[in-house]
């Protein structure tokens, strides 16, 4: 889905070079395992499932088969596996930049997945908090891109990700469990006091267009919030100026406050092409490697 004359959301090329990257996060820990701390995955048979189109076929129980005539597939648990939840603010305020929310918790999804964790992806709007089914394997790709497509072009509603978030069931501590907000934060209940009360590891991924991190020099302006309605402002050059510190400034004082909480904090320019800022996680901040 995408808007008339736009690039989709997903395109082809976007989708190679995300894979090439799930590529070295898989290979740093070992397709279809977890590590914790240098110690080794192990691999136990959990459950039986019905057979699904799809599903690979060497977990199929032939011997249930053969005495059976049932199609099964073995399940396993794997010691150690994480699991991630990506929650996304879909409100008003993020507007246009919900098109690089997407594209940069798909890239976060997928990586997931390559690397044998478990995968949900939830949107945050007016205080609640939709979720999508909990998945595992590369296989499950398709699925989770699917998702993330049909919410393009649907920001609106209020912000409340304190509420949002209270809402999101305990994901395993921390090591193993990993909850990750996108948003612009432009809400005074922003999360921050219901990450702090988790015990999961965390990261808010900052996304903050050239107008949030400072606007230039217009003159007379009528500025307009979708959620918090018009205001008439002047713009001038020292107005812009000290709009642009004082966005630092408040940037500041959410990551020393997320830092605090043992939260990992990253600013996120929406026109940075989303491949950049996930290698940037990667290599520096240590998010999934």
């Amino acid at each position: 889905m995408s808007a008339a004359g736009d690039e989709p959301l997903f395109p082809e090329e976007f989708l190679r070079r995300v894979e090439r990257l799930a590529l070295v996060v898989a290979r740093r820990r070992g397709a279809g395992e977890r590590t914790a701390r240098g110690r080794g995955g192990r691999v136990e048979f959990a459950d039986h499932r019905a057979y699904a189109a799809g599903d690979d076929p060497r977990f199929i129980d032939w011997h249930l088969y053969g005495r059976a005539g049932l199609l099964f597939t073995k399940e396993y648990s794997i010691e150690d596996q994480g699991e991630a939840a990506v929650v996304i603010d879909s409100s008003a305020s993020m507007g246009p930049k919900l098109r690089p929310a997407l594209r940069l918790a798909a890239a976060l999804a997928v990586a997931g997945l390559a690397r044998g964790d478990r995968v949900r992806v939830g949107v945050a709007r007016d205080g609640g908090l939709r979720t999508g089914r909990v998945l595992s394997g590369e296989g499950k790709r398709g699925e989770v891109l699917a998702s993330l497509a049909s919410l393009e072009g649907r920001a609106g509603g209020r912000t409340d990700l304190d509420a949002s978030l209270r809402t999101l069931a305990p994901l395993p501590g921390p090591g193993r469990g990993l909850v990750v907000l996108i948003s612009d934060l432009l809400a005074e209940h922003d999360g921050r006091r219901t990450l702090a009360a988790r015990r999961e590891d965390r990261a808010v991924l900052h996304l903050l267009s050239p107008e949030d991190r400072g606007p230039p020099a217009l003159g007379p302006v009528r500025l307009v919030s979708e959620e918090d309605g018009e205001l008439d402002v002047y713009v001038g050059p020292q107005e812009a100026e000290r709009l642009a510190r004082e966005c630092e400034r408040w940037c500041g004082e959410i990551r020393a406050s997320l830092v605090r909480a043992g939260a990992l904090y990253v600013t996120v320019p929406s026109e940075r092409p989303t491949e950049e800022v996930f290698l940037g996680l990667l290599r520096r901040e240590g998010l999934l490697a």
